[in-house]
């Protein structure tokens, strides 16, 4: 990484973002079934999951083709902006179309309020498109910190609102869904405000960009199925194959296991755009120390929380939960292999090749689904939490090989930490200490 302390600082601000936002994500999870109930928290589920799920498909990965193109031609970056949303505009009106007729079908079980309210809601199709591509945006020209702070905007607004509908008593889920598209709406058009301004370029749509866009997006939304189906698919075959306690167990061993990932993911969020911008050069340093530093981190904490797990478990949830030790034991280092395969497919897209990370969530996939039918079989809960540990190694091995194979540099020099890696880690860190230290003992001469 570079000597100077720009990267370091960049780090630290998007991982305390990541904790802050995953605080709230935890905060707001808690509040929202307490003030629904079952029922009420179901017909919210109900109204948004799919939605979401069908917004994410009609932005055509054009989010991440945003951060590959501007972080090499920022110039022209209003023109990829403006290109991309036109794009993502004309693909949520058909998405919209479908989803108004599909969603009756995918609901079937819910009333008529509640399917009618989750049309309401496909209206999330057309403020992704228009709000959430110009966010994406300022990781390509690498305002990281604009980027986090409107990471953080929505959902702090979020959790206000849920907090105001709990003490206005208002358990009313339709309402509260229709409250989450207003708070995307006023945020979205702050963000994009401020986005106009510090993104070059003209407000124009530019016809050759059409390609190139669609060409990087494609593979990228395309991604997300395999990828969903590498984290859930254990999930849904303990539900269709094991009573319901196990799944319990099996949840909150997931929960202990992804603890890892708020402190490590920001690396990827980083390298992507800063490997985008070497247009074509790749800096080997820069991709050996990101990759090497977050398996050395991830590494470390990852076995604090496996050696910690059959104490701390039964204290934070319960002794009820005891049987989620055995099963954490092995997706806490899942957790740390799969935050480090998303730190190398971050890198894959700076390198330009998102095909490549959606042939390794394919394979990843494929591997998943032939260990889970034996292991699941074998060792209950504990087989599908090794099924996951062998399917995210799937996805990191051939990640890594496809970076050495691009860079023309050892698999081993990704892996292993060397002098430079470790020196560079000791000095932020101990700079950031010193800062925390003398922080401390000014509050202390001031009181």
């Amino acid at each position: 990484m570079n000597e100077n302390s720009d990267t370091f600082s960049t780090l630290k601000i998007t991982t305390a973002t990541n904790i802050f936002i995953t605080f709230l994500g935890i905060v707001t999870g808690i509040l929202t079934p307490r003030l629904l109930g079952p029922i009420g928290e179901g017909q919210l589920a109900a109204i948004q999951t799919w939605p979401l799920i069908l917004a994410g498909f009609a932005q055509l990965g054009l989010s991440e083709a945003l951060v590959y193109f501007l972080s090499s031609d920022s110039e022209n970056g209003l023109q990829y902006v403006i290109t991309a949303e036109l794009l993502a505009l004309m693909s949520s009106i058909i998405v919209f179309i479908v989803g108004w007729f599909i969603l009756p079908i995918f609901l079937h079980s819910q009333s008529k309020s509640i399917i009618d309210a989750a049309k309401v809601f496909l209206i999330v199709t057309f403020l992704y498109a228009l709000f959430g591509l110009p966010h994406g945006a300022l990781r390509g020209i690498q305002s990281f910190k604009m980027w986090n702070i409107f990471r953080v905007v929505p959902a702090a607004l979020w959790l206000l609102v849920v907090v105001g509908f709990m003490v206005f008593n208002l358990k009313h889920p339709i309402d509260l869904s229709r409250m989450y598209l207003i708070v995307i709406s006023v945020t979205g058009i702050l963000c994009v405000t401020i986005i106009y301004k510090r993104i070059k370029g003209r407000a124009k749509v530019v016809p050759k960009y059409i390609g190139k866009l669609i060409k990087f997006g494609i593979p990228s939304v395309m991604t997300s199925i395999p990828q969903t189906l590498n984290l859930r698919l254990d999930q849904f075959f303990i539900i269709a194959l094991l009573p319901a306690k196990y799944l319990g167990y099996y949840v909150v061993a997931v929960a202990w296991g992804s603890g890892i990932s708020p402190i490590i993911s920001g690396i990827g969020s980083i390298m992507f755009p800063k490997i985008s911008a070497d247009k074509g050069k790749h800096d080997i340093r820069f991709l050996k120390t990101g990759l090497q530093g977050g398996l050395l981190v991830g590494s470390i904490v990852g076995t604090i929380l496996t050696l910690i797990a059959p104490i701390a478990i039964p204290i934070v949830f319960g002794n009820v939960f005891r049987g989620s030790i055995a099963p954490a034991l092995f997706l806490v280092p899942s957790g740390v292999i799969l935050a480090w395969a998303g730190i190398a497919e971050e890198s894959l897209r700076g390198l330009g090749r998102p095909t490549v990370v959606l042939v390794a969530e394919s394979i990843g996939a494929i591997t998943t689904v032939m260990s889970l039918i034996i292991l699941l079989h074998m060792f209950g809960i504990v087989g599908a939490a090794i099924s996951s540990l062998i399917g995210y190694t799937t996805v990191a091995t051939v990640c890594v090989i496809a970076i050495s194979n691009s860079t023309h540099t050892p698999i081993i020099a990704f892996i292993l930490p060397d002098g430079y890696t470790l020196k560079w880690i000791s000095r932020n860190v101990t700079d950031l200490a010193k800062k925390l230290l003398n922080t401390n003992n000014s509050d202390g001469q001031n009181s």
